[in-house]
């Protein structure tokens, strides 16, 4: 009888900590899940921004033929399902150097740039 009041203690054991790994495996699962998508999504939306800014004759006038845009600060907002980011790039051309702040949105499933503004030494000048 004490083997079975002790087999049964220690199922139950076993029971729990089985329960608890599988726990810790989904919400492990999950977690991953939704950093890449997250992760894919700023990706994608940093790249729209990139290629405003590279095709932008604004841009192109202010500070000449761009050679380099370099991301240097991510802000999200938003919600799930519309996500938005305030991004801010340093901006290399041949003429001069500034930094340009894109806001995104995703909405109809694509990104579209919603604002954009070039400082250039203090100067504003409205990209959108």
């Amino acid at each position: 009888m004490e083997d079975t009041a002790e087999q049964a203690q220690g199922s139950s054991w076993a029971t729990i900590i089985g329960v608890v790994l599988m726990a810790i495996f989904i919400i492990g699962a999950f977690s991953i899940f939704h950093m890449r998508q997250s992760h894919d999504l700023s990706h994608d939306a940093i790249g729209v921004a990139r290629n405003f800014i590279r095709n932008s004759p604004l841009v192109d006038q202010n500070l000449g033929a761009v050679r380099t845009v370099q991301a240097t600060a991510e802000r999200s907002g938003g919600t799930d399902d519309a996500p938005t980011y305030a991004l801010d790039f340093n901006v290399s051309g041949a003429k001069a150097t500034g930094i340009v702040k894109v806001s995104v949105a995703h909405a109809r499933d694509e990104w579209q740039v919603r604002a954009a503004n070039l400082d250039l030494d203090g100067k504003q000048v409205n990209l959108r």
